[in-house]
């Protein structure tokens, strides 16, 4: 499978490459902006898009995806520290297929990602 991670932080980014780098090609982008540019070249099968973000966050990304139609099949799970009810919520009702609180277990979302395969 193909995953594009957006996240705005270094070490999140380093931790999910090391997660799927084996088995999965994954692409690692620092920005909203960075994630809507290589999404317009490469559709992944998995998008792992962290809430907050400087400049266009993950709920917006999570939108602009979702009324793209070529990427209809993608599967968006959001990681984020923001983990009230009410957060959920405007991440699901942006789109996303599921939403992973940080600090996430790593054991739990390579098993999600793997269910998509």
């Amino acid at each position: 499978m193909k995953i594009l991670a957006v996240d705005d932080e270094p070490l999140n980014l380093m931790i999910i490459k090391e997660l799927f780098e084996d088995i999965h090609e994954i692409t690692l982008v620092e920005s909203g902006e960075d994630a809507l540019a290589k999404l317009e070249k490469n559709v992944p099968d998995v998008v792992l898009l962290d809430v907050m973000m400087p400049g266009i966050d993950g709920v917006e990304v999570c939108k602009r995806m979702r009324a793209d139609p070529k990427m209809d099949k993608v599967k968006i799970i959001m990681v984020s520290g923001k983990a009230m009810e009410s957060d959920i919520h405007i991440g699901m009702d942006a789109g996303a297929d599921h939403y992973v609180s940080k600090p996430f277990d790593m054991m739990e979302l390579v098993d999600l990602v793997e269910s998509y395969s």
